[in-house]
């Protein structure tokens, strides 16, 4: 028997095929038959195998494979696996001496395989090249089923469906299903906890008579499905995890979808939604912590109540739709961790971004990100910067800041802060009840030319990246509780004009700029604790600043440092209108 007479006999119309589809022929080594019909069938995994022949004589066997009436595999070399034949990739030359025992076509392992192993609770037959139809409750004891990444075109109805079968949770994503959504789970197991198809070819609207009264996870994302999105929690009450990305849904988005009290996980994106629907209640969605509604056509307003979701939601995208005016500072409620996504719309750029909404990401410790918080025109980096500046000072209980942190207004209209063309130059809040510390971001000021924070109760050490301000002219920091050695970036500052470090609690040495020249200010421009005796005693002892062209001691008594305590000026009071001009 060779293969050639084998693939003639199959194909021919000797054998009846009603029904059934060819999928391909095996030869093995036993008995040759005459080749009349009989009705031996075996099923295996949802393929018949059907023996053909009649008085058998020794010698060998062809055995056509069928896909019993279902959509037929592709026919190509393969293997068959028998207990009596060796197994291998193929085609398979047996043991014998004839050239010709082979095997042709492709039957996937028999499913007795499974059915003899009662306590098999998970099956993964993933990335494989398995294709045709699959009957997923093909063993009685599998909870969990991974079939995912083959060529399986259609699953198998559930007619062999028992109270005994145990399957929790399947994943037939990327596969090539072509199916209507409606016709996947008739007589479903009603236990299913999870479900994966995901790029598939599922077509249809979300519709189903089935009742799921344990799903949590749904997951039928890049498929073909159509229509509007029903009331979900009637079919799918318990539902925490949701997605329905890249499809055709069309409509809105309604008060069914937002009465899921326990979804946490919400992904819509890349469908064709238009609205949020006057039934919608986004506020109910307590637990929801991921929301993906980019790429629709959603719009034109984003509802303000999102913000009320503030404790749990951590991602929000709703990039890539048609919301225009201004962005509601209710979403810069969520959580510093958050991740806000809204590029890709046509908000109105005469409006800058809500205040809190650029600050995500852009605080200190905070991991959380703003995609629009890189464009200036909506988030322009000096307010980020000041409103760290406020916090770190304890702004809330200054004694006047008029604007500050106002969510919508510009920076260059708060109190104490003046801008040239948008850029901030001065920051004026002389004895203003400042305290905490002076925030790092200080640096990001790049153009400020004046700092005046002076008789305040600033503490903590002064950050080196006051050492960025290259444009500085005059630093004015006296009167506070600074703490510790000035950083040495401080030489960097080579515009200097005025520096007055005096009255605070700093130590070690303070190196200016070589280059400096005291100018309008004369004697009172550089100014620092370097005179005797000092707060700290002789341990360490006075600040040491050769730049320096006037020291202060512990008595707030300040003299030129070129001449000793005892000349005329012994307090500071006699020469104040010198240091704070």
């Amino acid at each position: 028997v060779t293969a050639k007479f084998c693939n003639e006999l199959c194909r021919g119309d000797k054998i009846s095929t009603a029904g059934s589809n060819l999928v391909g022929f095996q030869i093995y080594s036993e008995e040759v038959w005459d080749f009349e019909e009989w009705d031996f069938e075996e099923e295996y995994f949802g393929f018949v195998q059907e023996h053909n022949g009649g008085l058998g004589l020794p010698g060998t066997e062809c055995s056509c494979l069928y896909s019993d009436g279902e959509l037929p595999l592709p026919l190509k070399d393969g293997v068959t696996f028998f207990e009596q034949n060796p197994a291998g990739t193929g085609p398979v030359m047996f043991t014998n001496n004839y050239a010709d025992f082979v095997c042709y076509g492709y039957t996937p392992p028999t499913p007795h395989t499974f059915l003899d192993s009662r306590k098999l609770a998970a099956v993964n037959i993933s990335h494989n090249d398995l294709s045709g139809p699959i009957d997923i409750l093909f063993a009685p004891s599998v909870k969990s089923l991974d079939a995912s990444h083959n060529n399986f075109t259609h699953v198998k109805p559930f007619k062999k469906y028992k109270s005994s079968h145990s399957l929790r949770s399947f994943d037939l994503s990327s596969n090539l299903i072509s199916q209507e959504f409606a016709t996947l789970f008739v007589d479903k197991p009603r236990n299913i906890e999870e479900i994966d198809l995901s790029n598939n070819l599922i077509s249809g609207p979300i519709q189903t008579s089935e009742q799921f009264d344990f799903l949590r996870r749904l997951i039928v994302g890049s498929n073909k499905l159509s229509g509007t999105l029903p009331n979900l929690p009637s079919k799918f009450p318990d539902l925490v995890d949701l997605d329905l990305s890249s499809n055709m849904i069309t409509g809105s988005i309604n008060g069914g979808l937002t009465n899921h009290l326990i979804l946490k996980t919400l992904d819509l994106s890349g469908n064709m939604l238009t609205s949020f629907d006057e039934t919608a209640v986004l506020s109910n969605l307590l637990q929801l912590n991921h929301m993906d509604l980019s790429n629709n056509e959603l719009g034109p307003v984003i509802p303000r109540e999102i913000g009320k979701l503030k404790d749990k939601l951590t991602v929000l995208d709703l990039s890539n739709n048609n919301f225009v005016s201004t962005i509601p500072s209710e979403i810069g409620s969520l959580q510093s961790d958050a991740t806000v996504r809204l590029a890709g719309n046509q908000f109105d750029s005469t409006f800058l971004a809500p205040l809190s909404v650029c600050s995500i990401g852009h605080l200190p410790d905070s991991v959380g990100y703003f995609d629009l918080s890189d464009q200036p025109k909506y988030c322009p980096p000096e307010r980020v910067a000041l409103a760290d500046f406020y916090n770190e000072a304890k702004g809330l209980e200054w004694t006047e800041s008029l604007s500050w942190l106002d969510d919508y207004n510009s920076h260059c209209l708060w109190k104490g802060v003046t801008c040239e063309d948008g850029r901030t130059i001065k920051i004026e809040l002389r004895a203003n009840g400042l305290s905490g510390r002076l925030s790092s971001s200080i640096g990001m000021l790049k153009d400020l030319r004046v700092l005046d924070i002076s008789d305040n109760d600033i503490k903590d050490t002064i950050p080196s990246e006051i050492g960025l301000l290259e444009q500085l002219e005059f630093l004015k920091l006296s009167f506070n509780q600074f703490q510790r050695e000035v950083p040495p970036d401080i030489e960097n500052l080579r515009k200097l004009k005025l520096f007055q470090a005096h009255g605070n609690r700093i130590t070690g040495t303070v190196t200016l700029f070589a280059g400096l020249e005291p100018d309008e200010f004369e004697e009172s421009s550089y100014v620092t604790d370097c005179g005797s005796p000092s707060f700290f005693g002789n341990d360490p002892g006075p600040v040491n600043c050769t730049s320096c062209t006037m020291c202060c001691n512990e008595f707030e008594e300040c003299y030129p440092a070129n001449k000793n305590s005892f000349l005329e000026w012994k307090d500071y009071e006699d020469f104040g209108w010198i240091l704070l001009a």
